[in-house]
């Protein structure tokens, strides 16, 4: 039995081995400034990016939501905003009114559309985070169609999907 724990630890090492070796999986230059990185954002607070789909179906923009700090760590932003990758040219897509928070924004993968998470307008103090106090909202990233970025195409809320289930 234990031969066998011992094969299977070299086979798991050779594996990993040889996975880690292809192009891509080596470790990068993590120096302030790695060559050819550069930072293409700029302004007062953190401008966070979500864990998925922040470029755009043609791969020229990256979508985000700005927060008063810079890591991110509390769920104030205000606005969604997108940033071109070669140009720096910045769009503001959304802003939230009444108290109102904003984040976690996406790319649609097949249209120029953005989702992302937006709080109640004027919330209490003792307003929490959570599934049930926020709602998705649709806009376009289309310059063209700024009347539908003021006011989001649609929005569903986790209270509308409740009271549908019940």
């Amino acid at each position: 039995m234990r031969m066998f724990s011992h094969r299977h630890e070299i086979l798991t090492l050779l594996l990993a081995s040889l996975v880690m070796s292809q192009p891509g999986c080596q470790p990068r230059n993590t120096s302030a400034h790695p060559a050819g990185d550069r930072q293409i954002t700029r302004g007062a607070g953190g401008h966070i990016l979500s864990h998925t789909a922040v470029w755009s179906p043609d791969s020229e923009w990256i979508v985000y939501d700005i927060r008063s700090d810079d890591a991110g760590d509390l769920f104030d932003g205000d606005s969604i905003a997108m940033v071109h990758a070669r140009t720096g040219e910045v769009r503001e897509l959304y802003r939230s009114r009444n108290g109102a928070h904003c984040g976690v924004a996406t790319f649609n993968p097949l249209h120029n559309q953005i989702v992302f998470i937006l709080g109640p307008e004027q919330p209490t103090p003792d307003w929490q985070y959570g599934p049930f106090h926020r709602q998705g909202v649709l806009v376009t990233a289309d310059p063209a169609h700024e009347p539908e970025r003021r006011a989001p195409a649609r929005r569903v809320s986790g209270e509308q999907d409740r009271a549908e289930q019940g």
